[in-house]
């Protein structure tokens, strides 16, 4: 799950304020009263319909009239519930009633539960399995508007069905709270459905603004209505207040059935001009739960009242079959690629015209049975006996309209199972596109096919997988950028290479006659981008591709496009981690680079300052102490430079603008000078030094002050890894054809495993970094100059025993080939 928003988290926060409001609420569903008969306006006055408890209303009978309850004249059927809800279970109520042609008679009726157990249970759950579908919503779709809008409606359904459908008002503030609360969340789930409907599956024209305007300022209008004429008539316990309040409650019912027919029409329209198979799909799951969810109450409840008292089964166990059209909702907008709506609307029809029919014939057989075995039918025995007949005959019509109806739509159902579940398992495009190309072989065999990714700005088409083409796998075709292939939708096919029907676009014939080919499918990713394209020859036997065959290989497609694009955002992703590995590790070097250099050019500034104050403030200084004083300061002004010097090298090395002057000059002396200039520090260091150089000059082509440097860089390392023991050799030599400068140390070594490394700039060894302060920039400009001067540099060292770097330049030869007074970088 993506990270969540806060918009995301307000929602939630709203959703738990109203769920422990609602808990609050729950204990009024037990605790609601009502009259124990029924009523209805006939015509002026008021009629008894049903009995529901004989025992509380003695003497009242379904027909009588009624004149007036708990002392108030009753001008409506309504007001007897109105009047219900000031009183609690077990109360009495003085009533009056007219009895046929008899004379007026007064009564008491005692109050009754108003909801049954089963209600109250099934009501509950219901409305918490809407509120979850509506959280799942919003968790799957974070960034969706019209998901957001979805999650609202549902919240809504779920309030109102707690809060129940006739708004209770018991005589306390929580009961008037729970009124209120039920007003506004009507309102709210017809707004919320309108504004889904505008927004799903695609944004109808328009001003959003212009249309939140003038759908909520009257709906807030209504709902203040509501709440100040519902208050008065509960504070007044008035009826002509409560006349007032049925009028706005009328234009509530109203209000609600314009919005949610409007948004029934949106539907309709959008189904009608849908533009791809995707959002009709969408569409076909909110229309078949919108059939669905309310066939059970109007089949069985309301319809049956227009012959009969009572519906044929109870109210609340129709409600359950409501949770479709919320289940229908849900998948719509977050997964409706969960099932195949098309075979579950038609397995759904099938089934229920042979429900129908088995039905009668279950009918009939039990007719036959109790004909024969008389009473046996009747009890248990004659039951289990008629299922065991009957379970064989459903069995066999079932797989009988499996096999008819739905066959090939369940061998490719399985194909699509196993494909989805296999292609999650790939962990590169040439997997994925191998699995597709084995599987598409497999169940629509065709002469070649090839599946290609396509790879942008470039603008090129890589064979990834094929079957039956001459060309090896890894080749590239190069597409023009305004290639309609490069962002096609629609499937490409030749005419009469598919049925009549299938969305396509017509193929070039000359191209897909050169390539061979009958039918191009676009590989789409989840934001509908093009990832590459399948292309595929004619099928085997000749046939056309049928739509089932065009479904199969849309989700094929399409799940090799999710596949590809997980695997190059997974690609992405770690080269990213990487990128941040680096840029982090860089960082710090950057960070150790500051520390080093601000320790180093701070140790000799100190120096210099230091001996500078005591040359200043002696006038009688012994000239053996001054001399050694200004040794010092020059010793420690050198080690300045060197420090500065390697520093602007590594900088100009960087930038491509180190620049080399060659001449001749003599490798021995260069040596002597660097043993000159490094005297102080080594002796700083009580080091045993040991230089060798040969009697006669060793020529090479080079720069001289670069070749000091590298020499003065290797002696530095050798001093700052010098450990205990204190000894330097330094040795000029020369052999056939070859200058070599060796350095050599007793200190602490370097490891097998960091020698390959040294030379990389910032490279410093990982069990050194600790000991020795510095950040690894003197062996890369060592390695920079000796290839510049088209030498070597090699290292042997064993740790705990010292190294040994040899500097290997080539001979001068003065030849005219020989580049003197030259410049390189």
């Amino acid at each position: 799950m993506s990270r969540l928003g806060w918009n995301t988290w307000f929602f939630l926060l709203i959703d738990a304020i109203l769920l422990v409001l609602c808990a609050f609420h729950v204990p009024s569903l037990v605790e609601r009263a009502q009259a124990p008969f029924q009523s209805i306006d006939e015509g002026s006055s008021v009629r008894v319909t049903e009995i529901l408890d004989p025992g509380a209303c003695p003497g009242l009978a379904p027909g009588d009239q009624l004149l007036s309850y708990d002392g108030k004249i009753l001008p409506t059927a309504d007001a007897v519930e109105f009047l219900s809800n000031f009183h609690s279970i077990g109360d009495t109520v003085q009533i009056t009633y007219r009895h046929a042609e008899e004379d007026v008679v007064s009564g008491v009726v005692q109050m009754i539960q108003f909801y049954r157990i089963s209600y109250r249970i099934i009501i509950v759950l219901v409305a918490l399995f809407t509120w979850s579908l509506g959280i799942f919503v919003l968790l799957a779709r974070p960034r969706d508007r019209s998901a957001a809008f979805l999650h609202a409606s549902m919240t809504s359904l779920a309030v109102v069905m707690i809060t129940a459908f006739e708004g209770v008002t018991p005589n306390s503030i929580l009961g008037m709270a729970g009124s209120m609360l039920f007003f506004l969340s009507y309102l709210s789930v017809a707004t919320t459905f309108y504004f889904f409907t505008t927004l799903f599956p695609r944004h109808l024209p328009g001003s959003r603004l212009r249309r939140a305007l003038v759908l909520y300022v009257p709906t807030i209008v209504l709902a203040v209505g509501l709440g100040i004429t519902h208050s008065r008539a509960v504070e007044e316990r008035s009826l002509e207040r409560f006349l007032t309040y049925n009028v706005w409650y009328d234009l509530l019912h109203i209000v609600v059935l314009l919005l949610v027919g409007a948004g029934i029409v949106n539907f309709v329209r959008a189904y009608r001009t849908a533009p791809g198979r995707e959002e009709r799909r969408k569409l076909q799951w909110v229309l078949w739960g919108l059939c669905i969810g309310p066939s059970p109450f109007l089949l069985l409840n309301v319809l049956p009242q227009f012959f009969r008292p009572t519906g044929l089964v109870v109210e609340e166990y129709t409600l359950i079959f409501m949770v479709f059209i919320p289940v229908s909702f849900a998948i719509s907008v977050a997964r409706h690629h969960l099932f195949d709506v098309e075979q579950v609307i038609q397995r759904t029809t099938a089934y229920a015209v042979v429900l129908v029919v088995l039905l009668g014939l279950y009918a009939v057989m039990v007719t036959l049975v109790a004909s024969i075995v008389g009473q046996m039918a009747a009890g248990a025995g004659g039951a289990i006996l008629v299922a065991l007949l009957f379970e064989p005959v459903r069995t066999r019509v079932q797989r009988a309209v499996d096999k008819r109806f739905f066959r090939i739509r369940y061998d490719f159902r399985q194909a699509q199972t196993r494909f989805m579940d296999e292609v999650k398992t790939c962990i590169d495009e040439r997997s994925v596109a191998s699995l597709a190309v084995e599987q598409i072989m497999r169940f629509v065999p065709v002469e070649r096919i090839g599946f290609c990714s396509y790879v942008l700005p470039e603008g090129r088409l890589h064979l990834l997988a094929q079957a039956g083409f001459a060309v090896a796998g890894g080749a590239a075709i190069t597409l023009a950028a305004d290639s309609r292939l490069a962002h096609q939708r629609l499937p490409i096919a030749l005419d009469g290479s598919v049925e009549p029907g299938i969305k396509h676009e017509t193929a070039d014939a000359v191209a897909f006659g050169r390539w061979g080919i009958s039918l191009l499918i676009p590989i789409l990713s989840g934001d509908s981008a093009v990832q590459g394209l399948l292309f595929l020859g004619r099928r085997k036997s000749g046939a056309r591709f049928t739509p089932e065959d065009m479904d199969l290989l849309g989700v094929f497609a399409g799940e090799a496009g999710l596949a590809l694009n997980r695997i190059r955002l997974q690609k992405e992703l770690f080269e990213k981690q990487l990128e941040s590995k680096r840029l982090g590790e860089l960082s710090e070097m950057k960070s150790d680079f500051v520390s080093y250099v601000s320790h180093e050019l701070r140790t000799p500034l100190t120096s210099i300052k230091m001996f500078t104050q005591l040359l200043r403030s002696k006038d009688s200084m012994p000239q053996q102490k001054a001399e050694e004083y200004l040794q010092i300061i020059e010793g420690e002004t050198d080690r300045l430079g060197r420090m500065v010097t390697t520093i602007l090298d590594a900088a100009r090395i960087d930038q491509g603008r180190k620049e080399y002057r060659f001449e001749q000059v003599d490798l021995g002396e260069i040596g002597q000078k660097v043993m000159d200039c490094m005297k102080y520090q080594l002796d700083m260091q009580q080091f045993t030094v040991k230089f060798q150089r040969p009697a006669r000059p060793v020529y090479i082509s080079g720069d001289a002050d670069a070749v000091a440097d590298a020499i003065m860089n290797l002696i530095g390392n050798s001093i700052k890894y010098s450990g205990e023991r204190k000894w330097l050799s330094v040795k000029v030599s020369r052999r056939p054809g070859q200058a070599i400068c060796s350095v050599e140390d007793h200190g602490v070594g370097i490891s097998a495993e960091a020698i390959p490394h040294i030379f990389d700039k910032f490279f410093r060894e990982p069990g050194q970094t600790n000991r020795v302060r510095g950040v690894g920039l003197g062996l890369s400009v060592v390695k920079h100059v000796m290839d510049a001067h088209r030498g070597t540099v090699t290292v042997t060292s064993v740790p705990g025993r010292g190294s040994k770097f040899q500097l290997v330049f080539p001979l001068f030869q003065p030849t005219p080939s020989a580049n003197l007074g030259g410049t390189i970088r």
